[in-house]
């Protein structure tokens, strides 16, 4: 059920298709890649992207978190 929540969610924010996602390793964050050429990190609590990374030339088909 949060899954999907966070799919239907994470898709009317980006406007199409979401080709990933990664919980953070703490938890309360995760990121998302989409079709739209965007990347986006989001709180588990709020509805909005907190940052929205933009300037991808492609589909962002992968988002990772940085070990540190």
């Amino acid at each position: 059920d949060y899954v999907y929540r966070v799919n239907s969610q994470t898709d009317l924010a980006h406007g199409c298709s979401v080709w990933d996602a990664k919980f953070a390793p703490l938890g309360g964050y995760y990121l998302t890649g989409s079709a739209d050429k965007m990347a986006k990190l989001w709180h588990t609590d709020v509805h909005n992207p907190l940052r929205i990374f933009i300037g991808h030339i492609l589909d962002v088909y992968q988002v990772r978190w940085h070990p540190n």
